[in-house]
């Protein structure tokens, strides 16, 4: 049962990649816009602004990885890899 759905890993992930493509080509189309419809309403569900309490953390994580890689703690590659607390 596995193995089947992995072999069809592929095929699912082609077929979605020429859907996109499709769309992209010819969304001025009723039927297009219709059919990305759905998915579009579902991404504005997932996904809002980030509050002003997120955009504090970032930006000090940010301000953190990037003095620490000014005063050479670490390299610039490794900033994103080390917990910064």
């Amino acid at each position: 049962m596995l193995a089947s759905r992995i072999i069809v890993i592929p095929f699912v992930a082609g077929l979605a990649f020429e859907f996109i493509m499709w769309s992209a080509r010819n969304q001025d189309s009723a039927l297009v816009r219709a059919l990305v419809w759905p998915g579009l309403q579902m991404q504005k569900l997932t996904t809002r602004e980030p509050s002003d309490d997120m955009v504090e953390v970032a930006m000090a994580s940010l301000k953190k990885v990037l003095s620490m890689e000014k005063e050479s703690e670490i390299e610039p590659n490794e900033a994103t890899n080390k917990l910064v607390i």
